[in-house]
């Protein structure tokens, strides 16, 4: 599985990240527990990397509407450092 974290794609509005997986763009749930997965962080580990609560990951990570938020720019920006990633991305 490859990925890639870039605001140098169609879907990219105003400079915010989106993920891309196997060149595919995923939804933030799906993009931010790939990351995560990728770098073997647990929630925990997720929330304590990313100055977030484990309640804030757990929206990001979330599916159900009205559940679920959307990443943050500055934490895709720490999730494409921390996998070496980044792509046109400032």
């Amino acid at each position: 599985m490859k990925i890639k974290i870039t605001n140098n794609h169609s879907a990219s509005s105003y400079g915010i990240p989106v993920c891309l997986i196997d060149g595919e763009l995923v939804d933030d749930a799906d993009g931010f527990t790939a990351c995560c997965k990728a770098l073997g962080w647990s929630r925990a580990e997720a929330a304590e990397k990313l100055g977030k609560s484990i309640h804030s990951i757990d929206f990001y990570r979330s599916k159900i509407p009205g559940r679920s938020q959307s990443v943050p720019p500055n934490v895709w920006l720490v999730l494409g450092k921390a996998l070496g990633i980044l792509e046109s991305v400032s």
